[in-house]
């Protein structure tokens, strides 16, 4: 039977139903819908946990996994591994048919514990105190940039025992923004996010496959 989960230098990722957990040294880091992907379609959102999934090969430091919309042409697939001691997550997709997506997002939902961030070269800030009820198409966002290869965005607590967690961007996409966002009170959590956007608009052609690539270092 092959494993849901990976765990090196501390930091434990569980994938779950549709979503992965998070953690390090026992503090569970990750919120509500933890680590998952979510599509635009026709004013509608369509997240990771709605889809079928299957794990397709797990090892100790990776895990590879399949997932299907029952009511979407649209599949995903997931890589996890760890390497120099971070963990690398790759998200790609395809449609078996033309198919309209306006926007496409992978997501990082982490404990409301973390209270400042940090963009390199750009930007410093503390989140709001109080979580929005939230109506609307987004969350509240708090900053957001073209996805630059090697940029990075730390977040930080004011808690000790929680620890620093950085995310790395490693490529350049135009199409595609790094996004920091306060969700609404229901979850009550931070987000990182890849957003993709589809600014040429009409529908993504079947058999073009577009990835997302993110990176975590937790110390």
């Amino acid at each position: 039977m092959k494993k849901n989960h990976i765990e090196r230098d501390g930091i434990k990722l569980e994938f779950l139903l549709g979503y992965a957990a998070l953690s390090y040294r026992n503090i569970i880091l990750s919120k509500s819908c933890g680590l998952y992907s979510s599509i635009y379609h026709n004013n509608t959102w369509y997240d990771s946990r709605f889809a079928t999934w299957q794990i397709l090969d797990s090892n100790k430091e990776s895990i590879s996994l399949y997932g299907e919309w029952a009511n979407l042409p649209h599949r995903q697939s997931w890589d996890f591994k760890f390497k120099d001691g971070k963990l690398h997550w790759t998200l790609r997709w395809e449609n078996l048919r033309d198919l309209s997506l306006d926007m496409i997002q992978q997501n990082f939902m982490l404990i409301d514990e973390y209270t400042d961030f940090l963009v390199k070269d750009y930007a410093q800030g503390k989140f709001p105190e109080y979580f929005s009820n939230f109506k609307g198409l987004l969350w509240d966002r708090i900053w957001s940039m073209p996805q630059l290869k090697d940029s990075q965005i730390t977040f930080k607590s004011a808690n000790s025992s929680v620890p620093n967690l950085t995310w790395i961007s490693v490529l350049t996409k135009k199409d595609t923004l790094c996004v920091i966002e306060n969700t609404g009170f229901e979850d009550s959590a931070r987000v990182l996010q890849l957003l993709f956007v589809n600014t040429e608009g009409g529908p993504i052609k079947d058999n073009c496959t577009i990835s997302l690539e993110s990176v975590l270092k937790i110390d």
